[in-house]
């Protein structure tokens, strides 16, 4: 069977359709409706990850202020979240790109092209809602006065929890399948599980994009 690279590891019919993210596996297929991804590591051996299993590798989002850009590392993977003008026009495109707070995230060190994004990750602050888009799959957070803030992904519904400190999670159900952090205008989440990898760096984009909103008052 052929090698591909992927993202993260996604379940069998996610609609989320997951880009390169310097993880080299093979996909095989076994009993029941899911794929499993088997990572090649160093000395050649296959290395399968269980589904639930916990990365020691964190995901942090960083706002480089002065290149008015995120940097976001997975690991020893880097993707750049860049600013996506409203307003057309050179002097005004460049305008209105220090105050957006819709970015479209691209590979580190590579070409950016219009078009050619990975994700767009947006926050609204009228509806306090992030909204994720890869190709034509849009993911919205809900925002609650009175509760947390919930997003569905692949049919499952999530609970953020946001304290004052800072400190962050995300259940699913009872179950807290996601921790992290706000930092000075950083996002770092330190415990997550590996088929979500994508999709929470995705979200840590925009809880960043929120905190820059508020901080900046963009």
């Amino acid at each position: 069977m052929g090698t591909k690279r992927i993202m993260a590891h996604p379940s069998e019919g996610s609609s989320l359709p997951f880009r390169s993210c310097g993880v080299r596996a093979r996909w095989i297929r076994e009993p029941g409706p899911r794929l499993r991804g088997s990572a090649e590591v160093g000395d050649g051996k296959a290395y399968t990850p269980s589904p639930v299993r916990r990365l020691i590798k964190k995901i942090v989002a960083t706002a480089r202020v002065l290149k008015n850009v995120i940097s976001v590392e997975i690991g020893a993977t880097e993707w750049t979240a860049v600013p996506t003008p409203t307003w057309k026009g050179r002097i005004a495109g460049a305008l209105s790109a220090l105050f957006t707070t819709h970015y479209t995230i691209y590979p580190a060190g590579k070409e950016r092209k219009e078009g050619e994004g990975i994700a767009s990750v947006s926050y609204y602050p009228v509806k306090d809602e992030i909204m994720i888009q890869v190709e034509e799959h849009k993911w919205r957070t809900v925002s609650n006065l009175f509760g947390p803030s919930k997003i569905t992904y692949d049919g499952v519904e999530y609970a953020l929890h946001e304290k004052i400190t800072g400190r962050f999670s995300m259940l699913r159900g009872t179950e807290v399948v996601v921790e992290g952090r706000a930092r000075f205008r950083s996002i770092q989440v330190d415990r997550y599980p590996h088929e979500l990898e994508a999709f929470v760096a995705y979200l840590a984009v925009g809880l960043l994009i929120r905190v820059l909103f508020g901080e900046l008052g963009v």
